[in-house]
């Protein structure tokens, strides 16, 4: 059973055809931010990991039908406890539908579609440059487990100018 929508929007779901809208989400996530990655790199993670056991799921608006966020899940496997757990790959609300209930709606969508698989978790990425993010899932319920640590090598990247 989908989750309810605030009026005027309307769940719709989502097909693996749907690729081209998926790269414009995770483009349009991605320049909101610092973080910057190529468009191939985002049309890689398409063609390594949509499939029909990714579900994807739209927000419409009810009269034109016009998508105005999406969900896009997979599934992965804890490193701790070893357990599936549903993985979000993206959660976008276009700038102007924001602030409408629309991403916490997606996220109990997820939930949801999650426990239906039997899984006991769900697990995302975001970006510590994205404070926005980070408090509305800490509202969700999310908890940071883990930090991803990096740092540039310098001399590699020199190399390749």
């Amino acid at each position: 059973m989908a989750v309810a929508l605030p009026a005027g929007y309307e769940w719709q779901r989502g097909q693996p055809r749907d690729r081209a809208q998926l790269l414009r989400y995770l483009q349009a996530g991605y320049s909101e931010g610092t973080a910057s990655l190529p468009p191939s790199h985002l049309a890689r993670t398409l063609d390594r990991f949509l499939s029909e056991e990714t579900p994807i799921w739209w927000i419409v608006t009810a009269g034109d039908r016009q998508i105005v966020a999406g969900l896009w899940l997979g599934q992965s496997q804890d490193q701790r406890t070893g357990d599936r757990q549903t993985y979000i790959f993206l959660v976008y609300v276009e700038p102007e539908h924001r602030r409408r209930g629309l991403a916490t709606a997606l996220l109990a969508q997820a939930e949801d579609w999650a426990e239906s698989q039997g899984d006991r978790s769900l697990s995302l990425q975001v970006y510590a440059d994205n404070p926005g993010a980070i408090a509305l899932y800490q509202r969700a319920g999310f908890c940071v487990e883990s930090l991803s640590l990096s740092k540039p090598l310098i001399r590699n990247a020199a190399s390749e100018s």
